[in-house]
């Protein structure tokens, strides 16, 4: 569905897939993700220490989230 709508692209590279918002999101959908990050920052850096230190991936690889 993001992808479809042209707010998400992607990028395949082995068994991974890359995902990144795309620079030509309208500033409604920019406005939209900000402040979800802002409500939620404190949660999400959370997971992102866990995974970190559990280090999740299997390959060694950093987790990025």
């Amino acid at each position: 569905m993001l992808r479809e709508s042209g707010l998400l692209l992607d990028r395949k590279q082995g068994k991974w897939v890359h995902y990144r918002l795309s620079p030509h999101i309208p500033s409604w959908a920019a406005l939209v993700i900000e402040q979800a990050w802002l409500s939620q920052q404190d949660d999400v850096q959370a997971i992102a220490r866990k995974l970190a230190s559990a280090n999740c991936s299997g390959s060694g690889k950093a987790v990025c989230i």
